[in-house]
């Protein structure tokens, strides 16, 4: 008998300090075959190890998706989770459900962990009796409710997110042994106070480097079905925040408990080892560099305003800088938000010169007045990139401007440039400049492989990396490195049977 699996799920980062929501206007939701057909982020590995079973249909009922962001607004959320919940109902009964969540959902107004509401109100549906999988973003969060709903469990290991398909691949392969009644999982968790922005625990670097490509080895342990660690989301004031390790054993809960304790202890040991690795420079000087490079093209981090991380993307800060140092004339400032700005290049059309006023349309951070002139080159009312590279296809008005040298793009939604895929679609060649800055922290892998350089500005916003610059009133304190701690974590640990 045909064993059913239902595919559900919402994909985003919430970053709670940026002034722009989430909501139906900056979210894809898929339903049906639209999902196989799009093969989503932290889903397709799930969807390729099902479709090998002989014997397990996989139903896909809806999924979103978004550019990270802020919280989702509360209506948007609320009328998600009532189609999932109907669309659960009509379609079932299901043997598992594949729970396509990120980890870092939040909501506004919920005031409870969004990836853990999202579970309880589809367990509602289902029942407890079969099994649920998710592969976490290892920048997501669990909680111990969390822990109760999801069966199995895996995250990613790489970051830059490389594996995401491996990752979700392995959430298949053990939800299917679980179905199989192969294995019969209990889950573990500690929670190891560090606040850690995940530019500081890049896989590339020691010791996140030998933390994660040992994650593995720790899986194949005795009675070790599992072992994860997820880096979290520092940024957001909440009290679920902060570094954990985790651990999937196969009955033996105090098993479970022991490997997750050696875990984290293992990941508290590191502690002082993580940080920024990578070039990193204030802005002033990462510009000068940027401008004596003999390597090309240069990519800049604009790490303040990094969309990637949910940050507004609203600042023109850098482009101000670039734009006042007569040493850069062949450089392109890329991903700006900025719909007003946009909408006067519209209006004046390609080849007009225009005057604008930048940093008028901050939010994040205070407005600032530089008034500049500048050439429309290129604009129009759609975006034609292809789906999956990082933000929406079409209905994205845009315009790029010259500044003397210093071309600027701005976009009437906020975008992530994570791909030469969004230059190209503007016209602009990805490495026929001398510098590029882009709104990111590190670079996403198709970047990082054509930059001959990568510098990143510790600039301000929302992103900013120096967390001691953030204000915490609800995260469980003591944590590192906002306060002193000792050499053991006080951590809170907690299993799930």
């Amino acid at each position: 008998m045909t064993k059913r699996v239902a595919l559900v799920g919402v994909i985003h980062e919430a970053m709670l300090s940026c002034p722009f929501p989430t909501g139906a206007e900056t979210t894809t939701v898929l339903r049906g075959e639209e999902i196989i057909a799009q093969r989503p982020f932290l889903v397709r590995g799930m969807i390729d190890r099902l479709a090998e079973e002989d014997g397990v249909e996989t139903v896909p009922l809806i999924f979103a998706k978004t550019w990270p962001g802020g919280g989702f607004e509360r209506s948007f959320y609320d009328a998600f989770v009532a189609e999932a919940q109907q669309l659960l109902r009509d379609q079932g009964p299901f043997d598992a459900v594949a729970l396509a969540n990120h980890g870092a959902m939040e909501v506004e107004g919920l005031n409870e962990h969004g990836d853990t509401h999202f579970a309880r109100l589809m367990r509602e549906v289902t029942g407890d009796e079969i099994p649920y999988a998710t592969a976490f973003d290892h920048h997501g969060q669990v909680t111990p409710e969390l822990l109760e709903h999801v069966t199995v469990f895996t995250a990613l290991r790489e970051a830059p997110h490389r594996d995401d398909h491996d990752a979700s691949y392995r959430a298949g392969e053990l939800l299917l042994r679980c179905m199989a009644g192969e294995i019969t999982p209990v889950r573990a968790s500690v929670r190891v106070p560090l606040l850690m922005p995940g530019e500081w625990v890049m896989t590339d670097y020691e010791p996140a480097h030998g933390l994660f490509s040992g994650l593995a080895a720790r899986a194949r342990a005795e009675g070790v079905l599992n072992a994860e660690v997820l880096v979290g989301f520092a940024w957001n004031d909440n009290p679920w925040v902060g570094m954990q390790a985790m651990i999937l054993a196969d009955c033996n809960p105090a098993a479970a408990q022991a490997a997750a304790a050696r875990l984290a202890q293992d990941i508290w040991d590191a502690r002082v080892g993580f940080g920024l690795q990578m070039e990193t420079a204030e802005l002033d000087e990462g510009l000068a560099c940027a401008a004596a490079s003999v390597d090309s093209p240069v990519y800049v981090s604009d790490s303040g305003d990094n969309t990637s991380a949910g940050a507004g993307g609203d600042l023109t800060t850098v482009l101000q800088a670039c734009i006042a140092r007569p040493d850069i004339t062949d450089a392109v400032v890329a991903g700006i938000f900025a719909p007003a700005t946009v909408a006067q290049c519209l209006q004046a059309g390609q080849g007009a010169e225009v005057t604008l006023t930048l940093g008028a349309e901050h939010r994040t951070l205070p407005v600032t007045d530089t008034v500049v002139r500048g050439r429309v080159i290129a604009c129009a009312a759609t975006l034609d990139v292809p789906l999956g590279s990082g933000f929406s296809a079409g209905g994205i008005d845009w315009a790029v401007v010259d500044f003397g040298g210093v071309l600027a793009k701005f976009h009437a939604d906020r975008v992530g440039i994570s791909s030469p895929q969004h230059f190209e679609a503007m016209g602009i060649h990805p490495t026929d400049y001398a510098i590029y800055v882009v709104k990111f922290g590190y670079l996403m892998p198709q970047l990082e492989q054509i930059a001959a350089r990568h510098i990143v500005l510790l600039t301000e916003g929302c992103a900013n990396l120096d967390l001691r610059q953030q204000e915490f009133s609800r995260v469980a304190r003591p944590a590192f490195p906002l306060d002193p701690v000792g050499d053991t974590p006080e951590t809170v640990a907690f299993s799930a049977p």
